[in-house]
């Protein structure tokens, strides 16, 4: 019988998580969206202050490919776009939300990709289109939703 309780609890409290995470309300789905469409603004004019400002003050973001480097504060996402927009290619990009999970009213993890239509390099070199997976805690600071830790996956570049 106490077996039965049990998984018949698990099964209840699955069920109460999965309902849970299935519905997002779509204006928090809006003001993530509004974040990450800001970030890509502000990349097309490779403004580092104006990308960094998408991270909260104690954020950090890096990679989950190997030897790729922890960020730690706004400061130095800042710095680490400041060195890296100079040979950054024009490109058109667009950042899609696959999953939003709400932890609390105000903490969400998103999965997503950026995505990067072709370009061509400063020397010359064609670049294709690509997307590059990520995974970012979000939270929520006034009305507006803030980065506050990022991990980048490897670009996947289309074959075409």
């Amino acid at each position: 019988m106490r077996p039965m309780i049990a998984l018949g609890l698990a099964v209840m409290m699955t069920a109460g998580v999965a309902a849970q995470t299935a519905t997002v309300d779509p204006a928090v789905r809006q003001g993530i969206q509004q974040t990450w469409d800001g970030f890509v603004t502000a990349l097309s004019q490779k403004d580092a202050a104006a990308i960094a400002s998408a991270w909260t003050i104690d954020a950090d973001h890096g990679g989950v490919v190997p030897d790729a480097q922890l960020r730690n504060g706004r400061a130095e996402i800042e710095a680490m776009w400041v060195a890296g927009l100079p040979g950054l290619p024009a490109r058109v990009r667009h950042v899609t939300l696959r999953a939003v999970r709400l932890l609390r009213p105000d903490v969400a993890l998103v999965d997503g990709t950026v995505e990067s239509g072709p370009a061509t390099s400063a020397g010359g070199l064609k670049m294709p289109t690509g997307r590059e997976p990520f995974f970012a805690v979000m939270v929520k600071e006034g009305s507006r939703w803030l980065i506050n830790a990022t991990r980048m996956g490897a670009v996947v570049h289309d074959t075409q």
